[in-house]
């Protein structure tokens, strides 16, 4: 039994608190806000109207002090949208990373004051990015240059001293004298009225430290260049430095629950969960168009309109439904007496359609929980001499419900090098010859090419033997084919006495056609 841990930020309901909780502090500004690994720290892109963050940023540490920590990131992407008002033109230089150290202490005591609910996610993350920050400079100019960073956190957190030695200043008196001549500015930066006044303080403490404005950037941890404004629109101007709590500020609330879910499967851990919700917004229309396929309309059991009349009698009505006043019966779609099992070949060969898996695999795996069907999803394929209980993984059982199913669908990245087909199908057959459902089906997405040979016998006449069992015991198997080849799609018929091949987009109509005709 392996126990799989998936990143906490993942789920949908983790994001949604996140996105709801940063659209209220923007204020009814239309951004798009997106969680992601992709980038060091946050950024803010106000050209596009979005903002990122980085939910690993701080990955060794505990989920409630990785959750806070985004929210602090969130925040501070926040005041940007809000406060920052202007950038120098030349982006990849030492003046505008100088601007962003004395903005972003601006700007975030900017969000202290209009939001003191919230302030503590902006301390914590202060905290983590102070505990790492060590000296990185030589000279005495760009040890000053990087007081200007620390000075930041270190004025509310230990002293002058403490920073100085972490920067190794204490022995260079040339660093301490150019320090004590801009902190000043650097103080002065931090009450500014305007992003200008924090451009023109910036680029008198770069003449006072003799560093040339167009030098490129130092890059010190913590500090992206790229989350601030080139510019703004005119229709969403910078705020005004707020002087008070803003009326419906947000506070803080700990990690949801499901951040600290986990899953249990047996066997070997084939994937590994992954960020699921677009896979799953791109799914949804291919989806529905499976769901309309298969749905199976009810009679109409309306009461008739002479039925409608009459005293209200409240024996009859619990009596006899269709009396005047009674809850009427759903008259929705009726899901199909059918129970199905998705086998999805894990073998290298499969990388050049993973994309396409993914898609047609959450497509279906959502269209069977709208309906009611019942639906497993298992993962075959193996190394060469891989042991009978590592060469197949039900990744979703016939009981299995929430969010863990697609994670591990949005997981899917084929590596094995064999598939172990025939395995997938045994599997299959004892799941579901001894289930209620009228139809018991097996759809098997593969490329055709089950290489595996042993004492046993090789995997492609094990196979072809399973699916006539298969058959014999009144279960349909239905071959998926989603790559490209003629070899391997002239393969697949011969593997399977039904074959779907087709691209993810049509897959609604063809496999619903299938399953109806096979009813």
């Amino acid at each position: 039994m392996n126990t799989l841990t998936a990143p906490w930020w993942i789920w949908r309901s983790v994001q949604t608190r996140l996105i709801k909780w940063t659209l209220l502090l923007l204020g009814g500004r239309k951004y798009t806000v997106e969680l992601t690994t992709d980038i060091e720290t946050g950024a803010h892109y106000p050209e596009i109207r979005r903002i990122e963050a980085n939910p690993e940023m701080f990955a060794r540490e505990s989920i409630d002090v990785q959750f806070r920590a985004t929210q602090g990131l969130l925040l501070h992407e926040v005041a940007h949208a809000r406060y920052t008002g202007a950038w120098p033109e030349q982006q990849d230089n030492v003046l505008c990373e100088l601007v962003n150290v004395l903005e972003d202490e601006r700007i975030e005591q900017a969000m202290s004051t209009a939001f003191p609910g919230a302030a503590p996610a902006l301390t914590l993350l202060g905290d983590l990015v102070y505990r790492d920050l060590r000296g990185s400079e030589a000279k005495s100019e760009f040890k000053a240059f990087q007081a200007c960073l620390a000075w930041r956190w270190a004025h509310t957190r230990s002293n002058e001293r403490e920073m100085l030695k972490r920067l190794n200043m204490l022995k260079d008196e040339a660093a301490r004298d150019l320090w004590s001549k801009i902190r000043p500015l650097v103080e002065a930066a931090w009450k500014a009225p305007n992003t200008c006044e924090v451009i023109r303080l910036a680029r008198d403490i770069l003449m006072i430290l003799h560093i040339p404005e167009s030098l490129p950037p130092r890059r010190f941890k913590g500090v992206n260049l790229n989350d601030v404004s080139v510019k703004r629109f005119a229709d969403d101007p910078a705020l005004a430095m707020p002087t008070g709590p803003e009326i419906d500020g947000p506070g803080l609330d700990g990690a949801p629950r499901e951040a600290k879910e986990h899953h249990a499967g047996n066997g070997r851990s084939w994937t590994t969960p992954q960020p699921y919700i677009a896979l799953e917004d791109a799914a949804r229309p291919l989806a529905q168009r499976i769901v309309e396929t298969l749905q199976e309309p009810r009679p109409n059991v309306r009461p008739r309109a002479d039925a409608t009349t009459g005293r209200y009698v409240y024996r009859l009505e619990q009596r006899d439904w269709e009396r005047p006043f009674l809850k009427r019966a759903d008259l929705g779609p009726a899901p199909r007496s059918l129970a199905l099992h998705l086998l999805i070949d894990w073998s290298s060969s499969m990388r050049s359609s993973a994309g396409g898996v993914r898609l047609a695999l959450m497509a279906l795996h959502l269209a069977m929980a709208q309906l009611a069907i019942p639906h497993a999803i298992t993962f075959f394929g193996a190394g060469r001499d891989a042991a009978p209980q590592e060469r197949i993984e039900t990744i979703v059982t016939f009981q299995q419900r929430g969010e863990w199913p697609k994670a591990l669908i949005a997981g899917y990245e084929p590596s094995a090098g064999n598939e172990y087909l025939f395995a997938a199908l045994d599997r299959a057959i004892a799941d579901l010859q001894d289930r209620a459902e009228r139809d018991k089906i097996v759809v098997v997405c593969h490329d055709g090419q089950p290489v595996w040979s042993g004492r046993d016998g090789r995997d492609w006449d094990l196979s072809i033997a399973r699916v006539k069992l298969a058959e014999q015991k009144g279960i349909k198997v239905i071959g998926l084919f989603l790559s490209e080849g003629e070899e391997e799609l002239r393969k697949m018929k011969r593997l399977f006495p039904r074959l779907i091949a087709t691209a993810p987009d049509r897959l609604p109509e063809k496999l619903g056609g299938m399953l109806i005709s096979l009813a």
